[in-house]
Formats: C-alpha cells, sequence, structure tokens
C-alpha cells in the first residue's frame, strides 16, 4: 500500500510540475505600459521614479485559472548613467504557486547623438509550492495526504536584458530565467524536480507622433516568445497615446487571445490601465475571457 501510495505521489508532483512549467512566466499584457515587468534594461529610462501595480485573472470559465499579481518600481541614478529597480510577483495557478522578488539594475551607453543603448539585469529568488490540501481527494484526511500537504523549493534566479532607443524605435531583447536552474523538492517521498526554461523575448515598437503640441502619438508594438520545448509565440499590438488624457490600443496574442487596452491620466502623476482578452483558440468557449488591471504612481511629477 505504501509502494502505492509513493507511485500516487508522484503522478500527482509530476501533473504539478506540468502546470507550473507550463506558465513558468506570468503573463502580462500592460507590458505595452510597463516593459519593465519582461526586460530589465528599461529601469530608469524615465527620468522619474515610477511604481506600478498589476493584477491579472485569466480562464475565467476554468476553476483554478491563473491570477497574478506584481509591484514594480524602478527610477534613474543620472550621475552614473545607471537606472535601478524591483520587481515582486505573486502567480497562483489551481493547487500550485511561485512568488519572485528581483532587484533590477541597468546601464546607458551614449553610442552617437539620439542613439543609446541600454544593458539590464535582474537578481533574485523564486520559490514555487504545492498546497495539496486545495487537491480534490476521495478523502482529505488520509494521512498521507496531510503529512505531505505543502511542498516548497527556492531557487536563486535572473534576467538579463539589452534595449536598443534611436528616436521613436525601441528594439528589445531579454533573457528570463537566464541560469535555468533546477527546482527540486527535496522533501517529499519521491524526489521530483524540473528545470526553469531560459525564455527568449524579442520587442520591436516605433513610436509616431500625430501632434507633438497635443502630445498626441501612436505606436505599433511587436513582441515575439521563444522557450526551447514550447511552440514560438507573437504579440501585435497597436496604442494610440493621448499624453494628457490616456490611451487606447488593440492587440492579438498568436494563438490564443485578442485583446483591448483602455487608460486613463488621472492627474498627471497617476495613471491606470484595463485589459480585457477574448480567447479566439478552439478552447475558447470553456476558458472565458482574460481581465488585467494596472495602476501607476509617478514620483516627483507636479500636478
Amino acid at each position: 500500500m505504501s509502494k502505492m501510495k509513493n507511485i500516487l505521489y508522484t503522478i500527482a508532483i509530476c501533473i504539478c510540475i506540468t502546470n507550473v512549467s507550463a506558465q513558468q512566466l506570468p503573463l502580462y499584457s500592460q507590458y505595452t505600459q510597463i516593459p519593465l515587468l519582461y526586460n530589465p534594461a528599461y529601469a530608469g529610462i524615465d527620468t522619474m521614479i515610477n511604481a506600478s501595480l498589476v493584477h491579472r485573472s485569466q480562464w475565467k470559465g476554468i476553476p483554478g485559472a491563473p491570477v497574478t499579481s506584481a509591484v514594480v518600481i524602478d527610477g534613474p541614478v543620472r550621475v552614473k548613467n545607471l537606472g535601478i529597480g524591483g520587481l515582486i510577483y505573486n502567480d497562483v495557478t489551481d493547487i500550485t504557486s511561485q512568488i519572485g522578488a528581483y532587484s533590477i539594475y541597468s546601464y546607458k551607453v551614449k553610442l552617437k547623438e539620439e542613439h543609446h543603448l541600454f544593458f539590464g539585469l535582474s537578481l533574485g529568488v523564486l520559490s514555487n509550492r504545492i498546497d495539496l490540501t486545495k487537491a480534490v481527494v476521495n478523502d482529505a484526511n488520509d494521512p498521507f495526504i496531510t503529512s505531505n500537504s505543502f511542498q516548497r523549493t527556492t531557487t536563486f534566479d535572473g534576467n538579463f536584458g539589452v534595449n536598443y532607443i534611436w528616436k521613436g524605435l525601441h528594439a528589445g531583447l531579454s533573457v528570463p530565467h537566464l541560469f535555468g536552474n533546477k527546482m527540486q523538492y527535496v522533501n517529499t517521498q519521491a524526489s521530483s524536480y524540473y528545470r526553469l526554461s531560459r525564455h527568449y523575448m524579442l520587442s520591436l515598437k516605433y513610436t509616431f507622433d500625430i501632434n507633438k503640441e497635443k502630445g498626441m502619438k501612436i505606436y505599433p508594438l511587436v513582441m515575439l516568445r521563444y522557450a526551447k520545448g514550447a511552440p514560438f509565440q507573437f504579440d501585435v499590438n497597436a496604442i494610440f497615446d493621448w499624453e494628457k488624457y490616456g490611451w487606447l490600443g488593440v492587440s492579438y496574442r498568436h494563438g490564443y487571445a485578442v485583446g483591448v487596452n483602455l487608460g486613463i491620466h488621472l492627474k498627471n502623476n497617476i495613471k491606470a490601465g484595463y485589459t480585457y482578452d477574448i480567447a479566439i483558440n478552439r478552447i475558447s468557449k470553456y476558458i472565458g475571457g482574460a481581465h488585467e488591471l494596472f495602476i501607476g504612481y509617478t514620483f516627483g511629477r507636479k500636478n
């Protein structure tokens, strides 16, 4: 009987690991407004200190679907062409969850007039947890379940990024899970582990000024994603931004969804945004849509 329980436990761990591996990186739509979510080279790129809060709830038609919250802050160190920042996020998918906490650094290099290159690095820890108390089982009081209710593993993690800026052009490359470290559950009756997949994310954005005096502009933004063992993905976004009032955007996420992005400038130093993604894949009628909220505050800017 004990051997059978070990086998069942191994299967349960493998299922959990599969779920975690399927979304090792949290999914965001507001990276159009907060590129620092994916690329550390954007730390301190603005002249002000910015803080942002993001909350995303997706696949509303499925119980236990991913829910993600993140806090981001960054600002410049002008004397040394440095930028610094921090990112903390919590990502929960059914009985699994992960918490990441990172410090972020960037360095600006002036190639020539109006040509700049930014290098970024984020370093921190990533902690994953499996909560078997949320699992659907026939006997919730089974000693095997109660004695192995929580499993946790933590590892060192990092993200490298580079960003080239020339006038309205932004071209960026980031590599989340740079080290590809092992996440191992060492306190289980069945030893289990998985590796963080190194991701490659390429972004391209160009801003067209419609009316400089009124602060009206439009920009397309394309994001390409690749990770070994996962299908190639890309996003296409188009954003209209009116500096005084807010922004309106539409997006297409390959093989998954189309979205609408709406934002408003509440004051000179406060802005808020909302994104709704509508699934368009083969299981769209089962998984439902996704909601993402964002609020940002800029320190030092007068109302």
